[in-house]
């Protein structure tokens, strides 16, 4: 489609492509908020519309006309931070409107039976809210001119999800787990192991 095209070309001249044709000034930062992203886009193989980001953005208000209809021209709440083309981070207006998530469901393809916790949730009064999440340790990678953020993560973790440094997971201690009401049930083992 002409926006994934788009998007290539851009990102390409924003990387080496333009530092090839020195489009990109290293001495510089150049931030910069990316807004009005489309809300829904079409699946190449299956061809059935699908969220772009996720299926619990909010839309822009003046673009609910097309919900139904044209739902690809519905732009959503949702924005970007980038600085020197590298996303530092990534957020969105969520919806907190039971009838609006329900259309926002069924034009994904999504029976909103399946979220009918959640739906009900908003029932109960959920208030707008949405948020961002910052890329700290890539923020630091710029500034220390890194070209990985692998130098700069605080607390690395294995790919097992261990934590080495700090000696983590660790059992929890059964005065703590009582004082909490936890308890910790062990896995059942299948008769076969």
């Amino acid at each position: 489609t002409v926006p994934m095209v788009v998007e290539q070309v851009v990102s390409w001249l924003g990387g080496v492509g333009g530092g090839r044709m020195g489009l990109v000034n290293e001495d510089k930062m150049f931030a910069l908020w990316i807004t009005d992203f489309p809300l829904f886009e079409r699946d190449e193989e299956t061809n059935q519309i699908i969220p772009s980001h996720h299926i619990f953005t909010s839309p822009q208000q003046e673009d609910l006309r097309y919900l139904e209809q044209e739902p690809l021209k519905v732009r959503g709440r949702l924005f970007d931070v980038v600085l020197n083309g590298i996303e530092l981070g990534s957020g969105s207006i969520r919806c907190h409107n039971r009838e609006l998530q329900e259309r926002l469901l069924r034009i994904a393809g999504v029976d909103p039976a399946q979220f009918e916790f959640f739906l009900a949730a908003l029932d109960a009064g959920a208030p707008p809210h949405g948020g961002i999440g910052m890329g700290f340790d890539r923020i630091v990678a710029i500034f220390a001119g890194l070209d990985s953020i692998r130098d700069t993560i605080a607390f690395p973790k294995t790919t097992s999800g261990q934590g080495l440094m700090e000696g983590q997971p660790a059992e929890v201690a059964k005065d703590q787990l009582e004082k909490l009401g936890i308890r910790i049930v062990p896995k059942r083992r299948k008769k076969n192991d």
